[in-house]
């Protein structure tokens, strides 16, 4: 009996080592293509760290391969082979083509001579589905270039989750904060009908700045971040904030500096120039108490900036406009608009128009002109005075030129000036008596224009008339 159980540990010990020569461990473990895998349906099935040899026998020969996700996460493709001698590095060898598992097209890549590993751009993939992918000859076709197949898994990476291509279903994005980056990995299919969409939902007011990033294959992306509001007649609207682009030269992009509120905002993005791919993008989050807030482009959604402070602000795009509306307060004369760049250290020159208006019907009091800010430098616009208690809207826009410098206006009271003052040190007797010369002369003035002579001649005869009644009635009080 003892002898039967050790010729079958034996054996099991035989199985388990043939097994492992064969899979290998996860980290090298090598299989090959079975043909015909020339379709979806016959694809040849392989695991993630797995490297799975192929050959095209000929120019026609497609080889298709497929994975399964055991968890959601982020993946790339690796194709190596040898290298070329004398290779001309614009000519590609293979062409490999990810699908997702509707067999929609993901990515497309392609592999040099030149080039011992090509690896794709990250794309993101979900628990339990199934990916493709086509290896193709390129420009040039080998029947003796052997080649192999890696698929790579980060479980712990941040992707976007299909489908995403409508703000209703789309990804919630983790806001970067300082020393907490949050990369999203996102591909781009087809350009015009594969979009992504992400939802960035700030907690509370502050500042937040988009990135833009290129995969492993360069190509060309737009990122738009978009904002929804509802109308005092109930309407709701969607209006473009602010977007970057990147094109295949490029590594990454930042926005400028725009200014939210703590509510939910869209982010969406597209291919450019029928260019797809992956790529990867962030939100950095900070929050401020003094920046301008999105969307406030019409006087229905101005900033408030009360009067003694100042905002920063930002036009992001050429059509940006940005309003404030301030209130005037009592006992002053006037107020001045100061504006200048919020880093006074910047070697730019900011340009803008600004205009300050009326809230109830509109009438321009001051601007309307443009100021050119220099670095360490201030302007000002000023008004006369202003009715106390009324509110009034500051206009902020670009220049002859779009800047994206970050811009600081400032509202202050101007203080009336001694001329303007009453003199306390007059004496009070004296300043009754100036009140009532200037009363006196007012009135004579009056008197000299009313003809009392004419209307005493023509009320006296009905007063004559009544003097006997009124006599009566007198005495009747009297008794």
């Amino acid at each position: 009996m003892k002898k039967a159980k050790s010729i079958l540990a034996l054996l099991m010990a035989f199985v388990m080592l043939m097994s492992y020569a064969v899979v290998g461990s996860a980290a090298d473990a090598v299989a090959t293509e079975k043909e015909n895998n020339g379709t979806f349906e016959t694809a040849t099935a392989f695991g993630f760290a797995t490297k799975i040899k192929g050959i095209l026998d000929e120019a026609t020969d497609e080889d298709y391969y497929s994975f399964t996700a055991d968890a959601s996460g982020s993946a790339t493709v690796t194709i190596a082979h040898n290298l070329i001698e004398d290779a001309n590095k614009e000519l590609a060898y293979f062409e490999v083509t990810v699908y997702d598992s509707a067999e929609k097209e993901q990515l497309v890549f392609r592999s040099t001579g030149t080039e011992k590993e090509t690896v794709s751009p990250s794309f993101p993939i979900s628990e339990k589905a199934t990916y493709f992918v086509r290896v193709t000859m390129g420009t040039i076709h080998s029947e003796t270039l052997e080649y192999s197949i890696t698929a790579s898994f980060d479980k712990n990476a941040l992707t976007e989750k299909e489908p995403n291509n409508q703000a209703a279903t789309a990804t919630n994005l983790e806001l970067s904060t300082s020393g907490n980056a949050k990369a999203y990995y996102g591909t781009i299919s087809s350009t015009g009908t594969d979009v992504d969409f992400y939802r960035v939902a700030p907690s509370k007011n502050g500042v937040i700045y988009i990135y833009l990033y290129n995969g492993n294959i360069p190509a060309d992306f737009k990122a738009t971040l978009y904002t929804h509001y509802e109308t005092v007649d109930g309407v709701l609207i969607e209006e473009e904030i602010s977007s970057i682009s990147i094109n295949s030269n490029q590594e990454v992009v930042t926005s400028v500096a725009i200014g939210v509120y703590g509510k939910e905002y869209m982010l969406k993005v597209e291919g450019l120039n029928g260019k797809t791919g992956g790529y990867r993008t962030r939100v950095f989050y900070q929050a401020v108490s003094d920046a301008e807030m999105e969307y406030n482009n019409t006087k229905y959604l101005s900033n408030t900036i009360p009067v003694g402070s100042a905002l920063r602000g930002t036009i992001s795009q050429a059509k940006d406009i940005d309003c404030y509306s301030f209130q005037a307060l009592k006992d002053n004369v006037g107020y001045e608009i100061s504006l200048g760049l919020a880093d006074s250290a910047s070697p730019k020159t900011g340009s803008w128009y600004i205009t300050i208006a009326e809230g109830k019907n509109g009438d321009i009091v001051a601007g309307t002109e443009k100021l050119e800010v220099k670095a360490g430098e201030t302007k000002t616009v000023s008004t006369e005075a202003l009715v106390a208690g009324r509110n009034y809207y500051i206009t902020v826009e670009s220049g002859s030129t779009l800047t994206t410098e970050i811009y600081k206006l400032g509202v202050a009271a101007i203080k009336p000036a001694d001329s303007d003052k009453p003199d306390t040190d007059v004496d009070f007797r004296k300043q009754i008596k100036e009140y009532f010369n200037i009363f006196w002369g007012n009135f004579s003035e009056w008197v000299d224009e009313v003809n009392f002579v004419g209307i005493i001649t023509g009320i006296l005869p009905g007063i004559v008339k009544a003097l006997p009644e009124l006599f009566t009635w007198l005495f009747s009080l009297i008794g």
